[in-house]
């Protein structure tokens, strides 16, 4: 298979965001018969690219896997799930109801779709907010604190229960209470040599927020995983961010 002239207005509008970078990547290497046969399978199966590990995908191409990670890399993105992240998006323009949330008239073909953009989208835009120097403090006290105290309301209390027990598997004390109140109530037992974690995407749960201040107030570090700009952020010492778009499913 060779790729021609004819297939860049063809890739132009397979993929209109990243047309320019596409076209780049043809021209730099239009010789390499691989990127060419990559090139023509994401043309023609650009929606189920997007279902295809790098792993799967290579064994389509006859290639490696690291070189579809190259490839990814060679348009600017972070690795192979950004770049089908953003051949998602480009997948929109076909489907105007592709960023709409699933609906019990979707298909599950459409469903199945939403949900893996979805959450693609969300762990890349994570991985751009992560501040290092944050996560490494972040790190440094959890592995050295005498007991962790854990925070969260709700859905979030759903991933505070999850975080403890990863936690205890690493042989780290964590405490989390289910009920709001006597979380409040746990928050005063906290001393300096311990940290504090509050859970909360939008960084104005009043539980959350009275049981951070709290354990500063009595010393201990705190740690707030959150959106940008709150409450919660400006409460604790060390903010990890998350995306500030949050999407139904």
């Amino acid at each position: 298979l060779k790729l021609n002239h004819h297939c860049i207005p063809a890739l132009c509008c397979v993929c209109t965001n990243a047309k320019s970078k596409f076209i780049l990547c043809i021209l730099i290497d239009y010789y390499s018969y691989k990127i060419q046969y990559l090139l023509e399978y994401i043309l023609e199966s650009k929606g189920e690219i997007t279902l295809l590990s790098t792993q799967e995908l290579s064994e389509r191409v006859n290639t490696s896997a690291a070189a579809v990670v190259r490839f990814a890399k060679k348009l600017g993105y972070k690795g192979f799930p950004e770049l089908k992240v953003e051949l998602a998006k480009d997948s929109d323009d076909e489907d105007d109801d592709f960023n709409e949330v699933i609906k019990a008239s979707d298909s599950i073909d459409t469903m199945v779709k939403k949900a893996e953009v979805i959450n693609l989208k969300a762990m890349s835009q994570t991985y751009r907010l992560m501040n290092m120097n944050h996560l490494k403090e972040a790190i440094d006290l959890i592995s050295n604190c005498n007991n962790i105290y854990i925070f969260g309301v709700g859905a979030s209390g759903l991933v505070a229960q999850d975080f403890q027990y990863k936690l205890s598997r690493i042989k780290r004390i964590a405490i989390y209470q289910k009920d709001s109140h006597t979380q409040l109530i746990s928050a005063v037992n906290i001393e300096p040599n311990d940290i504090a974690i509050g859970i909360s995407y939008s960084g104005e749960t009043k539980e959350v927020n009275l049981a951070l201040k709290k354990a500063k107030e009595l010393g201990a570090k705190t740690i707030g995983i959150t959106k940008f700009n709150n409450t919660l952020s400006k409460i604790v010492d060390i903010s990890l961010h998350v995306p500030s778009e949050e999407k139904e499913i």
